[in-house]
């Protein structure tokens, strides 16, 4: 984990009643020890190896409330490969769905070239500055390779998984909030630039496959029983691009 000038870590403590076993998880000793050092909390910081009891712990009572996703039609969205001839190397969001109010990512028609990015190629993927994207619906299609650029001001709120194969990078007050217990995994890297903000909660979990990058003034919250994040390795910086 790298953290650069005015970065801040939130962990919300909860009522006295609840269970506090919200973790952060890091598999490089150095890594833990940096942590450690940050964090001033209740919130328990472990070396481990072992994902599956995060992920077991993320979800131990994840049937205890009514997700967003129980009330979407997600089986009406079409992820079987499609537009196979075009070789776009990098696909916009577009939020030009017929439904005005659908901002779902498993809709096709919010993309660029009505095509869902990350079938059968290895796609960039762009919010635009100021773009919202929901995640409603399971999206954990994607092939190993994406990469999702979310530029100034971008916004994705997530009740449902979302697989990004590769890494994600946010740029300039853009901002990811996830809740009722999804699940988020990056292949490689979180980078979070300039003023970006990350939220965490209500046994939410995020899983960065090899290192989380803060840079000046961001802002991680982590917030709720069973809410988790983890982290492979230490890695190297990933280039602010």
């Amino acid at each position: 984990i790298y953290l650069i000038n005015h970065c801040r870590l939130n962990f919300i403590e909860p009522s006295p009643s609840e269970k506090h076993t919200f973790s952060i998880m890091f598999f490089k000793s150095s890594v833990v020890a940096a942590a450690a050092a940050l964090l001033n909390t209740n919130a328990s910081v472990y070396a481990s190896a072992e994902k599956s009891a995060l992920r077991k712990a993320a979800h131990v009572q994840q049937d205890t409330f009514h997700t967003p996703r129980e009330l979407q039609n997600c089986a009406g969205y079409d992820t079987s490969r499609q537009n196979t001839a075009r070789t776009q190397s990098t696909v916009h969001w577009t939020g030009r769905s017929n439904l005005d109010s659908d901002t779902e990512w498993l809709n096709k028609n919010n993309w660029q070239y009505n095509y869902l990015p990350g079938i059968d190629r290895n796609n960039k993927i762009i919010i635009a500055a100021g773009d919202h994207v929901t995640v409603n619906c399971d999206a954990t299609y994607m092939n190993a390779a994406v990469i999702l650029e979310m530029r100034a001001g971008a916004t994705l709120t997530a009740t449902a998984d979302l697989n990004i194969g590769r890494y994600l990078v946010m740029k300039n007050s853009a901002s990811v909030t996830q809740s009722s217990g999804s699940d988020m995994t990056i292949g490689l890297y979180l980078n979070m630039l300039t003023g970006t903000q990350y939220s965490v909660s209500d046994q939410a979990s995020l899983s960065i496959g090899s290192a989380l990058y803060m840079a000046y003034n961001t802002k991680l919250t982590v917030e709720g029983d069973g809410t988790s994040i983890t982290a492979d390795s230490a890695g190297t910086s990933p280039i602010a691009s």
